[in-house]
């Protein structure tokens, strides 16, 4: 149940992400959680993985094996599971976006969707638009998370066939051999790019952010969590030194990869690059490790009946309607609060307050429209 929560928590850290793009932001402590909220993503990959590897690991011990025909399924379900409605949110923004509403800056905007939508479209589909071409011919550029989990999801038997057949060494070392790579790719390519979201954002947006082999660690590691899980069958028996080092060790890592950057960010108007390269370069090779790690050991101490009053928290069933419609309005809010934008009559000045205000009717909205859209 604690994953139900931290999918909704992460799915609203989204919604506000998108809401914001100020000065304001980079200048207060608030605002790093909001700059840093692509971080909820990563809270997406390793939920993936926990959840793929869980689910196939517990199949192959019921089905005594890996049969061909198990290993179709496997890639089949995650296909049709997805794509129906993925392919009907793009059918949209191919066919009809720009005669759905109207306003100052409706036309221009909605047709630049509209034309890379035409013309593009299957590689949504096929799952590999964060790949094939450029930022700027992307259609429905945030749908780049839905192609790089899937690419992730084909390549993981790789690792889960070392798990099922009992080669732990084998695959705890893919695992490290992973996150490394990782790491070392991410740090290489942040330097070839010379910047991040608040600097340099399309290139390093396309060449860093969107590619697969820069987003695998949390994925890798959530596989591990998962197997992990299946072993210990759902109790695991912590000393409490044990479980008040694991928690003050997340504390510190998801507060330091949150607020790590607030003296260069908080200086960028002035100063952009106030830290060095190579300091950006180890930032961005070591920070999305070091949060997924701290949401692979939630996810392992709540499941594991150690997580106390946190996993009371995530496991609170109100969290479960905006959970499963997660998927719907991942797809659907960024679309929502542009339309907002371009058919607004008047200036709108984003500043946090501004985003504070506006942000729970931006997730009423878009979970209005994302159980609309899970009907069809």
């Amino acid at each position: 149940m604690c994953l139900h929560g931290l999918r909704t928590l992460s799915i609203c850290w989204v919604v506000v992400e998108n809401g914001l793009t100020a000065a304001e932001a980079l200048e207060t402590v608030l605002g790093q959680v909001v700059i840093n909220s692509t971080l909820a993503v990563d809270t997406f990959f390793v939920l993936s993985g926990c959840l793929t590897a869980y689910l196939s690991l517990l199949t192959v011990r019921q089905d005594e094996g890996v049969s061909a025909k198990r290993v179709g399924q496997f890639y089949l379900h995650r296909y049709l599971r997805i794509t129906p409605t993925y392919g009907i949110f793009i059918m949209f923004c191919t066919c009809l976006l720009p005669y759905f509403s109207g306003g100052p800056d409706w036309w221009r905007k909605s047709t630049e969707y509209y034309s890379s939508c035409r013309s593009y479209w299957w590689t949504n589909i096929l799952y590999i638009n964060n790949f094939y071409r450029s930022h700027d011919d992307q259609c429905v550029p945030w749908s780049w998370y839905l192609s790089a989990d899937m690419q992730l999801y084909w390549l993981a038997p790789i690792l889960l066939l070392f798990l099922a057949a009992g080669f732990r060494i084998v695959g705890g070392l893919l695992i490290c051999g992973v996150v490394v790579m990782h790491s070392a790719l991410t740090a290489y390519l942040e330097q070839s790019v010379n910047g991040d979201f608040l600097r340099n954002a399309d290139d390093f947006s396309w060449n860093v952010f969107q590619k697969t082999y820069c987003r695998c660690a949390p994925y890798v590691l959530g596989l591990g969590v998962g197997y992990i899980l299946t072993r210990v069958k759902g109790f695991y028996t912590m000393s409490r030194a044990t479980r008040i080092i694991g928690w003050i060790c997340t504390l510190a890592l998801t507060s330091t990869t949150t607020f790590i950057k607030y003296d260069e960010n908080s200086i960028m108007l002035d100063h952009p690059f106030y830290w060095s390269e190579q300091s950006r370069a180890v930032h961005e090779a070591l920070f999305r490790t070091g949060f997924s790690l701290a949401v692979c050991w939630i996810i392992f101490a709540c499941a594991t009946g150690n997580g106390g009053f946190i996993n009371s928290i995530l496991s609170w069933r109100g969290f479960l309607p905006l959970s499963r419609l997660s998927f719907c309005v991942y797809l659907l809010h960024p679309m929502i609060m542009l339309a907002d934008m371009w058919t607004s009559r008047i200036p709108v000045f984003f500043t946090i307050s501004y985003v504070v205000r506006q942000h729970p009717g931006d997730v009423r909205q878009s979970s209005c429209s994302s159980r609309d859209l899970a009907h069809v």
